[in-house]
């Protein structure tokens, strides 16, 4: 838990792209006036991309809602949360290192996904 607060801003990207949503409350685009809350980061990245750990932990839990799965790594007090992915490579228990491929981005249109990416403590 310790580690991870030290790591504070020096987190890699869990798959490369670019923020397609950022944190916090915003416009939704092309409805005026209507604002989400985004609790993470949105990364709008290629269908099928890797998704990796960004720091060690454990498994917490891997979900499934319809086709979509999302992996849950607890580092000490700190979760990270990785969803809309297409398949998961890790289970529940296991040990993961920073860098570890632990899924694959969903494909949303066009050979284009959107990960879905939070921090929580």
């Amino acid at each position: 838990s310790a580690d991870f607060e030290k790591n504070k801003g020096h987190l890699p990207w869990p798959a490369s792209g670019v923020v397609a949503m950022r944190f916090g409350p915003q416009e939704v685009e092309g409805l005026k006036g209507i604002i989400e809350n985004n609790p993470g980061i949105t990364i709008e990245t290629n269908a099928e991309a890797a998704v990796k750990v960004v720091f060690d932990g454990e498994v917490a839990a891997v979900t499934t809602v319809g086709p979509v799965q999302a992996v849950i790594i607890k580092h000490g007090r700190y979760f990270t949360t990785y969803s809309n992915l297409s398949s998961a490579s890790v289970n529940k228990g296991q040990q993961v290192k920073r860098g570890q491929v632990i899924g694959r981005v969903m494909e949303k249109e066009e050979g284009k996904g959107d990960l879905e990416f939070l921090i929580t403590n």
